[in-house]
């Protein structure tokens, strides 16, 4: 099981057809992550098309990527009153 970010989908979807050890080790693993990954994915691409930096077509080939992205989402709501109690420390 490996955590993922949206970083880290974002060099996956960016970089398709590489053989990095980060692609080789994703591909083998279950993904996990916050429930916010597909929106925090989408705007990072949104910001790197509207940069120049990737293609219409790569941002729409990206874009139906995530919508088949294997990961599990785990729900951040119930995680507020943690985060909240552990302000002072």
């Amino acid at each position: 099981m490996i955590v993922v970010d949206a970083s880290v989908v974002v060099d996956v979807f960016c970089n398709v057809g590489s053989t990095s050890a980060l692609h080789r080790r994703l591909t083998d693993e279950v993904l996990l992550a916050p429930d916010l990954l597909p929106v925090e994915v989408a705007s990072a691409l949104r910001g790197l098309n509207r940069g120049g930096a990737l293609a219409d077509a790569a941002l729409e080939t990206a874009a139906a990527d995530l919508t088949r992205l294997r990961v599990e989402l785990h729900p951040t709501l119930p995680l507020i009153p943690r985060i909240l109690a552990l302000r002072h420390t």
